[in-house]
């Protein structure tokens, strides 16, 4: 059985009076893609806090790498791209080399400046993700696309283990999807890089991750492609109140 990267136990949350997450358990292992999709205000966001240690552990167990969350600290290892419309400011004049560095911070501190080993790191990570021929150009001056590829080889300078990616192809077009996803891949297959995918997308998550969580309060199936498929009426109807045309993606 695959190396467990991330293991998720019994975890609840609640704002208040109001429960957004309801035991929730499921288990990451090495070289894993997992789609997590749901319907608005189903606790995404919530649980990416949770499992990051944005939000406080209320109630269950986490573990990163068989540490508790609690004294886990080697947050490199992590790669986080959230929304770019969320995440960056796209007049900010800086170019993609400065951008990518910046994913540096976590193991150089905000005092150390970049060396040549940091900068080699910096350069590979812009070509491994197909950005090289940009590097200095500015990151306001790209396509929503070529900015998503930015943001994801600013997590990956870190080399990372796993990349969390939330909703990361919102505003991207058609086209540029269909690279992301080829770039995910090729990363999965290359690196062995973990990943879990947020997205409203029931069809690409069906057809591009290994395995799938719907989560609508409660996880309401955790399996692979096949079983979504053969269970999906039953699936959507547990986890939207309602059945979903699942549009698939043939890029």
């Amino acid at each position: 059985m695959n190396t467990t990267v991330l293991d998720v136990q019994h975890v609840s949350h609640r704002y208040g009076t109001n429960q957004v997450l309801e035991d929730i358990s499921f288990q990451l292992h090495h070289g894993e893609m997992m789609g997590l999709v749901g319907p608005n205000g189903s606790g995404k966001s919530t649980l990416l806090k949770v499992i990051l240690g944005v939000l406080p552990l209320q109630q269950g167990k986490i573990e990163w790498f068989g540490q508790p969350l609690g004294k886990f600290h080697d947050w490199p290892k992590i790669g986080y791209v959230s929304q770019k419309a969320n995440s960056f400011n796209s007049g900010f004049p800086a170019t993609v080399e400065e951008v990518v560095t910046m994913g540096l911070t976590g193991r150089l501190g905000l005092l150390h400046r970049p060396g040549k080993k940091e900068k080699e790191r910096v350069h590979e990570a812009i070509a491994t993700v197909g950005m090289s021929e940009f590097t200095s150009r500015n990151i306001g001056r790209l396509s929503g696309g070529q900015q998503q590829r930015v943001f994801i080889a600013r997590s990956l300078v870190s080399d990372p283990d796993v990349l969390i990616l939330d909703e990361p192809t919102v505003g991207v077009d058609a086209h540029s999807e269909a690279q992301f996803y080829e770039l995910l891949r090729n990363l999965n297959e290359e690196k062995q890089i973990s990943m879990i995918l947020v997205s409203h997308d029931l069809g690409a998550v069906s057809t591009k991750m290994n395995t799938i969580a719907c989560l609508n309060h409660r996880i309401h199936f955790h399996g692979n492609p096949e079983e979504f498929e053969r269970m999906r009426p039953e699936i959507l109807l547990r986890s939207y109140g309602h059945d979903v045309h699942v549009l698939h993606h043939d890029h």
